[in-house]
């Protein structure tokens, strides 16, 4: 099983935010569990099955059942390990839950990022925080844990559609980008940053620097440079496709009034008429009144 804190973000975000019993936290970051302790909070929620301890594990949720007031008890049901019962309090089952913001916050200034400019709830990305801005380009840095390229795609399309500009994400590791992700990044003009290869912890478990992101941060300004060139030239051509349909919705109109207009027998007396009387009826709905079609005919009004 792959350990340390980047994976055990991505296997523990099935919830909203990245969630498990404290020994479960600890297990799977094994020695970089400093990194993230100080970013543990607290819930109201009790796990309703324990993670197998036992080194290697057996890959199964040990069932929980209930002693007393005081004791619980995890055992292994899947009966491929030789896992030893566990004996737990009620404390051992608490949900500790990752303060995606704060910690994200910590990653980015570790990264160089600024603050974030106008941070807030994003209701159609709940997998994504704004925890920075890159201040080359104003552009804002989210951090999004995902465990499944579904669930990331989703979390994005609806960033992007609330939120039309380009930005930077932060991902715990590069295991979910798919050539299917890279394109529609590059689609939208975001730049997509690893943390595992780029962030490590010290011997106080603060984060560090292991490897620069510069290179992904001049292809990130490189191509919003290239796409704010060609904005004026898509605007033009978007105002020239926005006229045409504008036109194609006007005749369309006017064609839909004039079948109504039909279908109330608007025009059935032209049939009844002479060819002289409707050469004068078209020139009136050519002018659109009487008197200016009595002089383009050279004729008087009361005729």
């Amino acid at each position: 099983m792959s350990r340390g804190i980047w994976s055990t973000l991505e296997r523990l975000a099935t919830g909203q935010r990245p969630a498990a019993v404290l020994a479960e936290w600890r297990a799977l970051a094994d020695g970089e569990f400093p990194m993230l302790e100080g970013f543990l909070r607290v819930t109201q929620r009790l796990a309703g099955d324990y993670p197998c301890l036992s080194d290697p594990d057996c890959g199964c949720r040990h069932e929980l059942d209930q002693c007393d007031d005081a004791r619980w008890v995890a055992r292994c049901q899947c009966g491929v390990g030789d896992c030893a019962p566990a004996w737990l309090t009620p404390s051992d089952l608490i949900i500790h839950e990752l303060d995606a913001a704060g910690f994200g916050g910590a990653v980015a200034r570790t990264l160089g990022f600024g603050p974030p400019e106008g941070a807030a709830v994003l209701y159609a990305a709940p997998k994504l925080w704004h925890v920075g801005t890159y201040a080359a380009t104003r552009s804002p840095v989210y951090l999004g844990i995902f465990p499944s390229e579904a669930e990331l795609f989703a979390n994005i399309e609806g960033l992007v559609s609330s939120r039309a500009e380009p930005f930077i994400l932060l991902a715990p590791t590069a295991g979910l980008r798919s050539a299917a992700v890279d394109s529609f990044l590059a689609r939208v003009h975001c730049g997509f940053v690893p943390l595992a290869p780029c962030l490590g912890g010290d011997e106080l478990g603060k984060f560090r620097m292991a490897s620069p992101i510069e290179p992904v941060l001049k292809r990130f300004v490189a191509d919003l440079a290239q796409a704010r060139n060609m904005a004026p030239v898509l605007e033009g051509i978007y105002r020239e496709v926005a006229a045409v349909r504008e036109d194609k919705q006007s005749v369309s109109a006017a064609k839909a009034r004039v079948v109504q207009m039909h279908g109330e027998g608007m025009f059935a007396f032209a049939l009844h008429i002479d060819r002289e009387a409707r050469q004068q009826f078209m020139a009136i709905m050519a002018a659109g009144d009487v008197a200016k079609a009595a002089r383009d005919l050279g004729i008087n009004d009361s005729t």
